[in-house]
């Protein structure tokens, strides 16, 4: 059954997108939905090489002061070049080199008058080689609704938005050298960007999205920032990589608290707040989805031992709230199954004593 909370918020969203367009000029469809600030003269400031094929054999020199037309064809990924000791990992730019002939170059802001943000110009053109062109419309809406003063309606589609957004891109990056994380670090709202192993990805930072939903008035959007703030990424509500029901041993591995009771009071508040608060039902099941994984999933390792973890395991299956769905409480009966086996346990739990 479809979720009417979440059909309001796509209506209100299509509205306020569209409102915002109207003034905008149109994209060229021919062009793959491509983004109009491409489409644009640019001026070089320097010797630029053209190329037939992007990072392959040269096709012309073009010297300062050439006009170009840019296309806005993007390369399909991103290259790493050298400019004055800096490394550079840009996308190349298709140009319109005459009337019958197109070329590419290095989508290098020092290279042309770039009339908007270089920042701002740079990360549009590497979101555009990264993503698909669906995504990379999305990061624009997003853009755009996030530049909003009310966003009472939107609010948590944008919060959606920005996590889905992060995923992506952080996996559409990971095969790239590390770029500016300062430069990266106001690309997506309500995000610190960061880098882990040289690679580059954001934490969302609750305090950011709960101040927006604060100023905006919406109920159910502060209640559930208010929530991931303190009671899912607590102390500081920021992200940091694990939830609260979880004990981190490095940077990339936790292991599950299940067994402390943490699992189900969190999921008692989580029903709780999804009858006070049902215009954010979807995160309420998010949660509860991401409860359930921790304490369920094959892959899960425990910090307790088998008594405390098949007890609380028991209280979860059994827990008389609504949220939890019939197929949840058959995944977690299974997961207690498997867990009565010891050579289950040998490998699984009571990490605390190793």
């Amino acid at each position: 059954m479809r979720n009417p909370s979440l059909i309001f918020y796509c209506c209100l969203l299509l509205v306020v997108l569209l409102s915002n367009c109207q003034a905008e000029a149109p994209i060229d469809q021919a062009n793959n939905n491509l983004p109009v600030f491409l489409g644009k003269k640019r001026t070089t400031l320097t010797n630029v090489t053209a190329y037939a094929r992007p990072h392959e054999e040269p096709l012309a020199q073009l010297h300062p002061g050439t006009q170009l037309l840019f296309t806005g064809l993007v390369s399909s990924r991103l290259y790493t070049s050298y400019y004055q000791q800096d490394t550079l990992t840009q996308p190349y730019l298709q140009i319109q080199l005459s009337p019958q002939q197109t070329a590419w170059v290095f989508g290098h802001p020092a290279y042309f008058s770039v009339q908007e943000s270089p920042l701002t110009w740079q990360w549009n053109n590497r979101l555009q080689a990264v993503m698909p062109t669906e995504a990379f419309n999305r990061y624009q809406e997003l853009a755009t609704v996030w530049r909003q003063e009310d966003q009472a309606s939107v609010l948590l589609l944008a919060f959606q938005a920005t996590r889905s957004l992060r995923n992506e891109l952080t996996k559409a990056l990971a095969d790239y050298p590390t770029l500016s994380l300062t430069a990266a670090q106001d690309l997506l709202p309500g995000c610190l960007a960061y880098q882990d192993h040289r690679h580059l990805s954001w934490w969302i930072d609750f305090n950011a999205w709960q101040t927006r939903s604060a100023a905006t008035a919406a109920p159910d959007d502060d209640a559930l920032f208010h929530f991931y703030r303190t009671r899912i990424y607590p102390p500081d509500g920021i992200e940091y990589r694990f939830p609260a029901w979880s004990f981190p041993v490095s940077s990339t591995q936790a292991h599950s608290l299940l067994g402390r009771g943490i699992h189900l009071r969190i999921l008692q508040q989580l029903d709780s707040l999804n009858q006070q608060y049902p215009l954010a039902t979807t995160e309420w099941q998010y949660l509860c989805e991401l409860l359930v994984d921790d304490s369920a999933n094959p892959q899960t390792t425990f910090w307790e031992d088998f008594p405390l973890i098949r007890t609380e395991l028991q209280a979860l299956i059994k827990f008389p709230g609504t949220l939890l769905l019939p197929e949840q409480r058959r995944y977690l009966a299974h997961c207690l199954e498997n867990l009565a086996n010891p050579a289950q346990q040998s490998k699984r739990v009571n990490f605390r004593e190793r």
